[in-house]
Order: structure tokens, then sequence, then C-alpha cells
């Protein structure tokens, strides 16, 4: 369970109350009732941590993992990757460790992109990047996306054009996201980040926290003039 709280002090009361509804005649328990709440792993993340901006965008033609594609149009539209071939334009990677072609996790067919995994290192920031054109017309973005990382370990964000749109944890299945974008030129990034939240010592990984993000079926829907 979690709860976001506003700046400023607080004072956050765990109340147990037995028969809060002070009736008469209690209904009969229900089986494994044990008549008492416990708690553990109690902490606190800032909320937005030390955000690591992903870095203004390189001219075409860079080398090695900032290397910037030549714009295309996306296609296959929706990408599920499929075709074997990753990043090409017009995707891209930057920051460290490489997305990359995954099998274990697929929203349609055999293949996704997974964010690489960080556990145990330092704060440590990695990209995948959708440059759309300037003749871009304008519409809707919508991908599938297992964010399966939980602050204050990780989190995965969404810029566009270097603003956070968008922020994911939590979800250890498949998940639609979708953004309406204006038209012209975008510079779409999902940011996994890990360590950022500045907290020492880190709290144990949730049960069910992969520690990864995978992406799948990534669709522009086109306004239609």
């Amino acid at each position: 369970q979690e709860l976001q709280l506003p700046p400023g002090t607080k004072e956050v009361t765990f109340a147990y109350r037995w028969n809060p509804f002070d009736l008469d005649s209690l209904p009969p328990a229900q089986p494994g009732r044990i008549d008492a709440v416990f708690l553990d792993d109690v902490y606190f993340a800032p909320s937005s941590g030390n955000v690591l901006v992903p870095a203004s965008v390189p001219t075409p033609g860079g080398t090695g993992n900032d290397l910037i594609p030549t714009c295309v149009p996306l296609s296959p539209n929706p990408d599920d990757f499929e075709d074997g071939t990753f990043p090409s334009s017009p995707w891209s990677i930057s920051g460290i460790g490489d997305w990359g072609l995954a099998t274990d996790k697929a929203f349609t067919g055999n293949t996704s992109i997974k964010s690489p995994s960080f556990d145990g290192t330092s704060a440590t920031s990695s990209n995948v990047t959708l440059t759309l054109c300037d003749d871009f017309p304008g519409g809707l973005l919508s991908a599938q996306v297992i964010a399966s990382v939980q602050p204050p370990h990780d989190v995965l964000f969404v810029f566009v054009d270097g603003e956070n749109v968008a922020q994911m944890a939590g979800t250890h299945d498949w998940i639609r996201w979708e953004l309406q974008l204006e038209p012209g030129p975008h510079r779409v990034d999902f940011n996994y980040q890990y360590g950022s939240f500045e907290v020492d010592p880190l709290p144990p990984s949730p049960p069910l926290r992969q520690g990864a993000v995978w992406i799948d079926a990534v669709e522009i829907e086109t306004i239609q003039t």
C-alpha cells in the first residue's frame, strides 16, 4: 500500500479500531481472521527524487549508444519488434546500459524490448527513444508496458521533448499507455532510472518487483485531415 503526500509537515497515523460501527451483535468472524494488523518495510521516497532528465538530442550521425537515427516514420505500425532488428530508425538508445530485444515477455508475437538490469549499482539512467519527424501530423501514441519497478529502487519516466509527462511503477502485467501528441517533430524518451531517489539503504525489494521494464505494440494513430 502506498500514499502520495504533498510537501510540508505531516503526521501519519495507522489506527486499528475494533467494532468501528458500534454494532450490538457482530457477524461471525471470517475464516483466517486473527484480530491484528502487521506493518513492515515502511519507507518514504521523495516524489521526484534526483530525476535524471535525458540529455538533449544529439545531432544525427553520432556513434555508439548516442546514435540518433535518420528520421523515418514508425514502421511497422504498430511496432511489435518481431523483425529482430533493434534499435533502428526511428528508435535509438542512450544512457547507461542497452535496451534490447527480449523474448521472456511479449504482448503480441514473441518479442518485446526490455530495459537493462541495474540492481546493486549506483544511480543510473537508460533511455529508449522514439523520434518523430517534422511532418508528423499529430495523433495518439500508445504502447503496451510492463513497469515491474518500484520506488525507491527504480521507476520508469516518459519524457516528451524533455518534459516529464508520465511516471510508471508497480505494473507486473501489460497495461496500455497512451498520449496525445501535437503535430510536428517530437522526441519520446522511455527513461528507466535506478537509484535516483537517493535512499540509502534501500528497503527490501517487493516480492513482485522484477527490476525491469518491457515495451511492446507501440502504435501511432495519426490525425486524419
